[in-house]
This record gives C-alpha cells, sequence and structure tokens, in this order.
C-alpha cells in the first residue's frame, strides 16, 4: 500500500483552530479516516450547495413576492372633557376677534 503523509498543526491561539483540535481529541475513531472522509466530502458538499443555490434561483424567479399593504391609521384624539371644549371654543373666538 503506497501512502501519503502530512502533518497538521493547529494555532491553539486562534479559537476556531482550537476547537477544531479539540473536536479531533474527541473522537472515539481514527482521525486519519475522519480527515479523509471530510476532505473526500468537501467537494461533494460544495457541488451539492451549487446545485441547491440554482435551483432555489430559478424557482424564486417564478415567484412573485408581494406585501400586503399596510394601512395607515391616524391616532385617534382623546375625547376632550366639557371644561376643554369651552376652552377651546374661548381659544377660537379669542383667535378670531384678531381679524377684525
Amino acid at each position: 500500500m503506497s501512502s501519503y503523509r502530512m502533518n497538521v498543526r493547529f494555532n491553539l491561539e486562534l479559537p476556531r483552530e482550537r476547537r477544531a483540535a479539540e473536536c479531533l481529541k474527541r473522537l472515539g475513531t481514527s482521525r486519519n479516516r475522519f480527515v479523509v472522509d471530510a476532505v473526500i466530502a468537501e467537494p461533494e458538499s460544495r457541488d451539492q450547495e451549487s446545485m441547491l443555490r440554482r435551483i432555489l434561483q430559478d424557482e424564486l424567479q417564478n415567484v412573485a413576492v408581494a406585501a400586503p399593504p399596510v394601512a395607515l391609521e391616524s391616532p385617534k384624539p382623546d375625547a376632550l372633557t366639557a371644561e376643554e371644549e369651552k376652552q377651546n371654543v374661548q381659544n377660537i373666538l379669542e383667535d378670531l376677534s384678531l381679524f377684525g
């Protein structure tokens, strides 16, 4: 059997690399098998992602997206008390007196 060997080093000061190293330490199976399977799966995963993106793009081009109209309501004023109503009438009469 011919084999290709390589060493992998993780920079434990980088959070992502530290998590990757910890993940490999926790494996109950062969680290070698895990890495080989991951490397093999990567291109397949990218191909599937690319295919899924194309399908979604094609389907979304045929879909009309519309938001329901938003009903704008003006705030309703609170009812005036009798005293406030009387004051409003007084203010209007005073304002009108300015015209003549």
